[in-house]
């Protein structure tokens, strides 16, 4: 229901009646890392362990809150301890490819997602995270296919229209990129960086006017940004190709 510090004290109440169940300090940990208390969820967690140290959801726990905490080596050796002891759990290796990722270990992150979408092959996140990293490992049209696949999971994921765009851009197919970025402010029109990136896609096919109004949007938006950069760097004609001889 929302209610975390309702649930806390519960579960703190129910550890005081009875200290020895590992899955009420795991629950307690749960809702400690909810409510941001991250120091308070790895003390439950951890004493969830020590009571069981089989239980895959605490070591996996355990990882989310230390992750958070800027301990990403030790999170790691959670979230592998976690997928030894329950591999068919797909959060952990959601979270698994996640610090992966943080860690700049694109094939372990690539392959901890492939994991976790063959258990949940209808997880949206999971294909537009490993769209990001197959974009940052060179693959583009891996990507590119990945995004797709959130898009056609959730149309109205408005971050993987925005991914896509950057993909396209990057491959310079601007009318696709334009089309993307479009999709994106559609779904969320207050999203500076999709109105910049239609903008710069605009210039590049010569549609001066409308790159001019989706930047100024963009400033609009987030003048410390956008503001600056669009000062410095106003929309310029782009010449166009030239014709071909018959």
């Amino acid at each position: 229901m929302g209610n975390l510090p309702g649930a806390i004290a519960e579960y703190e109440e129910a550890t005081r009646l009875d200290p020895m169940v590992a899955q009420i300090h795991n629950n307690l940990g749960m809702a400690q890392y909810a409510s941001g208390n991250l120091l308070g969820a790895i003390a439950a967690h951890e004493e969830a362990i020590r009571l069981n140290p089989m239980l895959a959801q605490a070591h996996d726990g355990l990882g989310m809150a230390l992750a958070d905490s800027g301990h990403l080596l030790s999170a790691i050796a959670s979230y592998k301890e976690s997928v030894r002891l329950d591999p068919q759990h797909f959060p952990v290796h959601f979270h698994l490819g996640n610090a992966l990722r943080d860690l700049n270990d694109l094939p372990g992150a690539i392959a901890s997602y492939k994991e976790a979408i063959r258990l949940d092959p209808k997880e949206v996140n999971a294909h537009t995270n490993l769209g990001i990293v197959l974009s940052q490992s060179g693959n583009l049209r891996g990507a590119i296919a990945e995004h797709k696949e959130a898009i056609r999971l959730n149309p109205k994921f408005a971050s993987a229209h925005l991914n896509l765009g950057s993909i396209y851009w990057q491959l310079k197919e601007y009318t696709n990129a334009i089309e993307s970025a479009r999709q994106a402010i559609l779904l969320n029109p207050k999203t500076a960086c999709a109105n910049a990136r239609l903008g710069v896609a605009l210039q590049q096919i010569g549609d001066i006017p409308g790159s001019r109004l989706a930047l100024t949007e963009a400033a609009r938006l987030d003048p410390k940004h956008w503001g600056p950069l669009l000062a410095k760097h106003p929309p310029i004609p782009v010449a166009p190709p030239p014709r071909e001889l018959k």
